[in-house]
């Protein structure tokens, strides 16, 4: 089995006052404020709760999207409808993801929103990947690839390309894949990042490993562990795992093995 990181943008939690999640006692909370001050506390509330409690996560959004309808907060209604996404998502309920990220970015885009509607549209293509969609997930990266393209903005372009390779590679598009992969590491190499550097050397060097171009998955594979203890990062199994993989193709069964057993100390 090949190791491949799929590297996609993560949507961020972030650290607030921790609010106690019972729903009786939110309800109280929420009765004294005014409208802005319960978008604040909502959005800060489903933000923190993605991931440790995305039911009430959810259940955060959906007050934050009825809060804002109410007092016709356009932004803060699209910011909803993309927490309770996200929440979908984590809870592994990608259809209903789906439709709220579409949602999400229908109303951004009839507002003028274009950057959110971008940014939502990745996280809408990811949905589609968790959802076993991936011509669907290309289809979708693209279309925000060619907004970020429009307005030069740089770093977003390159989150791109490895977005878009990492569904071809999944679709078994190899030669696009290589070409999306080494545009992301021109551009993240100059950055200084070397652990996704590694990643995205280890990435190339499985395409090669596909494609039965053994050395080449070799050579870089080897970058990839090199830029790895470079940079201290501990997490190499799978770049050690895939060298020996290599070998083992190679029928040269001791270097395999030695390869698998450093992976396992």
């Amino acid at each position: 089995m090949k190791y491949f990181s799929f590297l996609i943008l993560i949507i961020s939690s972030m650290s607030f006052a921790r609010v106690h999640n019972d729903s009786d006692s939110l309800t109280k909370v929420l009765a004294g404020l005014s409208p802005e001050e319960q978008i604040s506390m909502l959005n800060n509330l489903a933000i923190e709760n993605l991931y440790i409690n995305p039911e009430f996560a959810a259940e955060c959004s959906g007050l934050l999207i009825e809060t804002a309808i109410n007092n016709e907060i356009i932004d803060s209604h699209v910011q909803g409808l993309g927490l309770l996404a996200t929440s979908y998502t984590f809870l592994s309920e990608f259809q209903l993801a789906i439709e709220s990220f579409s949602e999400a970015i229908r109303l951004a885009e009839e507002n003028g929103f274009k950057g959110g509607a971008a940014n939502l549209k990745i996280n809408l293509g990811h949905a589609f990947m968790n959802a076993g969609l991936p011509e669907k997930a290309l289809a979708t990266y693209l279309e925000a690839l060619t907004y970020f393209q429009e307005t030069e903005n740089e770093e977003p372009i390159y989150n791109s390309y490895m977005n878009i390779a990492g569904v071809n590679f999944v679709m078994e598009n190899y030669d696009k894949a290589l070409y999306y992969y080494e545009l992301a590491y021109g551009y993240y190499a100059d950055k200084g990042d070397l652990s996704l550097n590694a990643e995205l050397l280890n990435n190339i060097g499985v395409i090669y490993f596909k494609q039965k171009k053994f050395q080449n998955a070799l050579n870089y594979y080897q970058r990839a562990l090199e830029i790895k203890k470079q940079a201290g990062d501990p997490y190499t199994d799978h770049i050690l795992n895939n060298l020996g993989d290599v070998y083992l193709e190679m029928n040269e069964y001791s270097k395999a093995f030695s390869w698998f057993s450093e992976a396992l100390v």
